[in-house]
C-alpha cells in the first residue's frame, strides 16, 4: 500500500488531459493511475511524492533509464514533471500502459507454467537484459510483479525505480546493512550491499529465481519462511535442489543453477552470453 493518500478530485483537476483516472496498486511513495484521454487511448500515470532527497533522484533515475530502453520489452515514457497536488510536492511520470497481467498475478493463479512460456517469457527477459546492459544499468529489482505480459504474449519490464546506473554514483549509503532489493530475489550481493559487484550477474540471479519459480511454482528462498530475515539467510546459504533432481532436462537445470550462484562471478559473464545459452536448451525432453 502507499504510504500517502491524495484525493482523486486533486489528482483530477491536476491532469485535465485525461477523461478517466482509475486507482491501481502502488506503493511506498508512489500512487498509481490507469489514465484515459478523450481519443481512448490509455496511459500510467504515476505520482511520487517529493521528499528532496535520495527518492526524488531515484524516481528521475527511473525516468532517464525507462527513456534509455528502446524496445518493446520496456513501457515508453511520454512526459515527467514535477507538480504540486494539494500542497504536496509531487514528481509525476506519465507511461505507457501495459494492457495485460503480472506474471505473479499468473504464477499466483496457474502455477507451475508450460515449457512453451517458461521458454518464451525467458527468451524475452534475457532479450530485455541485453537492452539493459547495453545502456550500462542494472534493473535491480527483476520480479514476477515487475514482470507484465501484455496482449501477444508480449514480455515487459516495469519499475526501473531502484535501477543503478553503472556510470553514476551510487545514491545508496555505503554504510546501509542492505542495498535496494526485493526479499527472495535479490542476489547475495545485494543483500550484503556489495556495490561494485553489482552488475548484468545481479539481474541474471533474479532471472534464475523467476525461471526456477515458473517451472516449480514455488520460490526457492521464500517457501516455508516464516520472516523475511529467513528468507534472506536463505538467499545467502541455501541451495536449492536441482531442476535436474526435480525431474527436468539438464539443460534448463544447469541454466537456472548457474544464474544462482552465490558468488557473482561464476554466473552467465554477460547477457548476451546468458540468451545463448538459454536458446540452446534442448527443449524436447520436457513435458508441456
Amino acid at each position: 500500500m502507499p504510504d500517502f493518500e491524495l484525493p482523486i478530485d486533486s489528482v483530477k483537476s491536476s491532469f485535465t488531459q485525461f477523461k478517466r483516472l482509475g486507482a491501481l496498486p502502488g506503493g511506498g511513495q508512489k500512487l498509481v493511475y490507469h489514465a484515459t484521454d478523450a481519443e481512448g487511448r490509455s496511459y500510467a500515470l504515476k505520482i511520487i511524492r517529493q521528499d528532496r532527497g535520495p527518492q526524488d533522484e531515484r524516481t528521475i533515475r527511473e525516468v532517464m533509464a525507462a527513456g534509455k530502453l528502446n524496445a518493446p520489452f520496456f513501457p515508453k515514457i511520454f512526459d515527467a514533471q514535477y507538480c504540486r497536488i494539494n500542497e504536496t510536492n509531487c514528481i509525476y511520470i506519465v507511461e505507457e500502459f501495459i494492457d495485460g497481467q503480472s506474471l505473479a498475478t499468473i504464477l499466483e493463479e496457474q502455477g507451475a507454467q508450460s515449457r512453451s512460456s517458461i521458454r518464451e517469457i525467458g527468451t524475452a527477459l534475457l532479450e530485455a537484459l541485453v537492452h539493459i546492459e547495453q545502456a550500462d544499468l542494472v534493473h535491480r529489482d527483476i520480479k514476477p510483479g515487475n514482470i507484465m505480459i501484455g496482449p501477444g504474449g508480449r514480455v515487459v519490464i516495469i519499475d526501473f525505480g531502484i535501477a543503478r546506473h553503472l556510470d553514476q554514483k551510487s545514491i545508496t549509503s555505503p554504510y546501509a546493512f542492505f542495498g535496494p532489493m526485493t526479499v527472495g530475489y535479490c542476489a547475495p550481493e545485494q543483500i550484503r550491499n556489495e556495490k561494485r559487484l553489482i552488475s548484468v550477474r545481479t539481474d541474471l540471479f533474479a532471472i534464475g529465481v523467476v525461471l526456477y519459480e515458473m517451472t516449480t511454482g514455488r520460490n526457492p528462498f521464500r517457501e516455508g519462511c516464516t520472516s523475511p530475515q529467513e528468507a534472506l539467510e536463505r538467499c545467502l546459504k541455501f541451495e536449492p535442489p536441482s531442476l535436474l533432481e526435480l525431474g527436468f532436462p539438464r539443460g534448463l537445470s544447469d541454466f537456472v543453477q548457474g544464474c544462482l550462484a552465490k558468488a557473482s562471478h561464476r554466473r552467465p559473464v554477460s547477457a548476451h552470453k546468458a540468451l545463448e545459452s538459454f536458446i540452446s536448451i534442448q527443449w524436447e525432453d520436457m513435458l508441456s
